[in-house]
């Protein structure tokens, strides 16, 4: 016959701590002992009995912990700070014989856990004076620290108390007086305060106070204090969860950067600074500030989570140009939703030069998403013929893209006989907006015009022949003007005429290209030109013809763009 081993050791009290902001006394034991069965008498040290409820204690998992049983209040209040006599009996382990604790007594001190809380905030307007009392003595320290003290104008300004404002512990320990200044430049109405936040003052014991808010709104006889200068926009994401402020000038990127500098009130309550979930990014424009908020509350803490569509106020508190100038506080009570943003166009484009095609947009880009390859140049009519570009270059003052491309364009913006346009596809298009929204076309397709000025090409020597000297500057391109044209005297004040570095009269005509004239002189008729003709015999003298275009000159292309100026000289043979 086996006869069972029986546990005969009775369970024995072990310690204690209080928890849960003194809601709980976690009574520890020996061994597992019954929920249930048990005597426990708490009396305070004014010999108050205190009535308790008993059960498990239950770990961060809510598994029951049998060897520890929690005592609280019946309506789950806070024990008040101070010593208790606790009386112990009648508790027993969890075995077949119940071993039965022996009576004990123990002395439990509940020390303070409670942070202060705030019992009246009121305003003296006559005074200028607001009052925060306390439910409780404060440390003179945290309570007169104006940083623990932040509120709200009814411009939407956000600021700590600062110069404009002394702080005083009253002589009761609970109470603090804030009394604003009154004078010009640096004070502050009371009755302009729409919020007041009060966090961080401690009590005695050091439990510092929960986040309190005041809310209030301002008499009838306070005037609307003015709008606060707008030297930016902010733009919201709400799909992806971020914003964008959007500067007028380039800014300082370490400021622009710096978390500390910027404040959201989102749930009435105001948060300094931004945590370390949110990233901060000065995008490639040196304008616009992208700030990242966490996409997706799975993977952070409650806490830590920000809804931008909870943001009622956005504060950027420092900020500066480039130049060193210090950006004015920049405060935001409303976002622009990006969706509503139109999106960043191609609105024309045009041929500067023989490889120059420049493009007008009509909103920024992100300069380092541009992409050359991105932008498909073809002919118009007739056999299609493409035209690569191979760089491309961003201008953000003017709103213009300029891509250089491969092939030489013609004076008059044509290739290969055709006028030539622009398309884009917005599948393969890498080139963004700020936002991230690929660029595109106002339309099917961009028609490229022509804004190439004609130029000069070349000069022929002077020759001499019956009583004249001829020279022939060659141009790019036809002019408006018509063929064979003898220049006005209102078309001559734009040319000087030299011989040996004086000026002379002379007779100008324009022929346009092809056009054979009856002289019998070499000059390649393929080209427009002008015919420079001097009475007399220079041609051993040194030439040169000074072209300045007047502000209203006739001498333009077909596409209205002027001649370009030029001086030539042509030196004696």
């Amino acid at each position: 016959m086996v006869i069972p081993v029986c546990d005969k050791i009775r369970p024995e009290y072990v310690g204690y701590k209080v928890e849960n902001k003194q809601k709980k006394i976690v009574l520890e034991f020996s061994e597992d002992v019954f929920e249930d069965i048990g005597e426990f008498k708490l009396v305070d040290e004014d010999n108050n009995e205190i009535i308790v409820e008993v059960h498990y204690y239950l770990d961060e998992y809510d598994r029951a912990n049998k060897n520890k049983l929690v005592l609280t209040r019946r309506d789950f209040s806070p024990f008040a700070a101070g010593k208790y006599t606790l009386t112990i009996s009648k508790v027993v382990d969890l075995t077949p014989l119940k071993n039965e604790i022996l009576e004990k007594t123990v002395v439990i001190e509940v020390d303070d856990q409670i942070e202060p809380s705030i019992n009246n905030i009121s305003r003296d307007f006559e005074n200028n004076e607001i009052y925060v009392e306390f439910d409780e003595k404060v440390d003179k320290t945290s309570a007169e620290n104006k940083a623990n003290y932040i509120y709200t104008l009814d411009n939407y300004l956000t600021e700590c108390l600062n110069d404009s404002a002394d702080i005083t512990l009253m002589p009761d320990g609970q109470t603090v007086c804030i009394k604003f200044k009154n004078d010009d430049s640096n004070g502050i109405n009371v009755g302009n305060i729409l919020r007041l936040q009060i966090e961080s003052v401690c009590d005695l014991a050091g439990n510092k106070t929960l986040i309190h808010i005041f809310m209030g709104n301002a008499p009838d006889y306070i005037e609307e204090l003015p709008g606060l200068p707008k030297y930016s926009e902010v733009y919201a994401d709400y799909y992806e969860n971020k914003i964008y402020v959007m500067f007028d000038k380039k800014i300082d990127k370490a400021l622009a950067e710096s978390k500390s500098n910027y404040l959201y009130i989102m749930n009435n309550v105001i948060y300094r600074g931004l945590n370390e979930h949110t990233t901060v990014e000065l995008l490639s424009d040196g304008k616009t500030v992208c700030i990242q908020f966490p996409k997706d509350s799975y993977y952070v803490e409650k806490d830590n989570y920000v809804d931008i569509d909870d943001i009622i106020v956005f504060q950027v508190n420092e900020a500066a140009y480039v130049s060193g100038e210090k950006v004015p506080v920049q405060v935001f009570n409303y976002f622009n939703d990006v969706r509503y943003v139109p999106w960043t166009k191609v609105v024309s484009a045009a041929v500067t030069d023989r490889n120059k095609i420049v493009l007008k947009i009509n909103s920024s880009i992100d300069e380092s998403t541009l992409s050359p390859s991105d932008f498909i140049i073809s002919t118009r009519y007739g056999n299609k013929y493409y035209i690569a570009a191979y760089d491309a270059e961003y201008d953000p003052d003017n709103m213009e893209i300029t891509l250089t491309v491969a092939p030489d364009i013609m004076p008059d913006g044509t290739y290969k006989d055709s006028p030539i346009i622009l398309t884009m596809d917005n599948y393969l298009t890498s080139t963004s907006d700020i936002f991230g929204r690929e660029l595109t076309t106002s339309s099917s397709y961009i028609a490229v015009e022509d804004a190439y000025a004609p130029y000069v090409e070349s000069v022929t020597g002077a020759v001499y022949n019956e009583g004249i000297t001829e020279l022939y500057i060659l141009l790019s391109e036809d002019l408006e003007i018509g063929n064979k044209y003898y220049l006005k005297s209102e078309d001559l004040d734009q040319f000087t005429v030299r011989i040996n570095g004086e000026k002379t009269e002379a007779t100008i005509v324009y022929f346009d290209a092809y056009f054979e004239d009856i002289y019998d002189t070499p000059v390649n008729n393929e080209y427009a030109r002008f015919r420079i003709i001097l009475d007399g015999e220079y041609n051993s003298e040194e030439l040169e013809v000074i072209f300045t275009p007047s502000d209203e000159t006739n001498f333009k292309d077909y596409a209205g763009n002027k001649l370009k100026a030029f001086s030539v000289k042509v030196s004696p043979v």
